[in-house]
C-alpha cells in the first residue's frame, strides 16, 4: 500500500510541477517519491515557480518543504535513461529544504535572495550539521 501511495504521490507531483514550470529557460530533472528537482536558468523565475507549486500542492492536500539554491551544477544523464544533477547548490538547496524548513516552506539561499529579491521572505540562521547557513524563509 505504501508503494502505491508513494507512486501516486510522485504522478501528482509530477503532474503538477510540469503543469506550471515554464516552457522556456527551466527544465524537471526528476521526481522521485516526495523529492523534486527542478533546473532554471534565472533564479527570478524559480521564486515564483516555487510558490505556485507550493499552492498547487497545498490545494491537492500535499504538504512540500522547498529550497532554493544558485550556482554551478553538474547535469546529466544516469546509466538508467534517468536524469540527475549534483553541486553544492543542490546540497544547500536539499539542507534548507529538508533539514531545516518547516512543512509549506518555502526557503531561498542569501544568492537566490540576492538575484531575486527576498521580498516576503524572513532572514533566519541555522546550523546543520556543523554548518552555519544564512537564508530566507517564507
Amino acid at each position: 500500500m505504501a508503494l502505491l501511495t508513494g507512486l501516486d504521490m510522485s504522478a501528482r507531483m509530477r503532474e503538477i510541477g510540469l503543469r506550471l514550470l515554464p516552457a522556456e529557460g527551466a527544465a524537471e530533472v526528476k521526481v522521485a517519491g516526495p523529492l523534486a528537482i527542478y533546473l532554471f536558468d534565472d533564479p527570478g523565475a524559480a521564486v515564483p515557480f516555487a510558490l505556485e507549486l507550493r499552492a498547487a500542492l497545498a490545494e491537492a492536500g500535499m504538504t512540500c518543504r522547498i529550497g532554493l539554491d544558485s550556482g554551478p551544477v553538474l547535469s546529466g544523464r544516469t546509466p538508467d535513461g534517468g536524469r540527475d544533477v549534483a553541486g553544492a547548490p543542490v546540497n544547500q538547496a536539499s539542507k534548507m529544504a529538508q533539514d531545516l524548513a518547516a512543512p509549506g516552506t518555502v526557503c531561498l539561499s542569501e544568492a537566490v535572495a540576492a538575484q531575486a529579491g527576498p521580498d516576503g521572505f524572513t532572514r533566519v540562521r541555522h546550523a546543520v550539521s556543523g554548518v552555519d547557513l544564512t537564508f530566507y524563509q517564507g
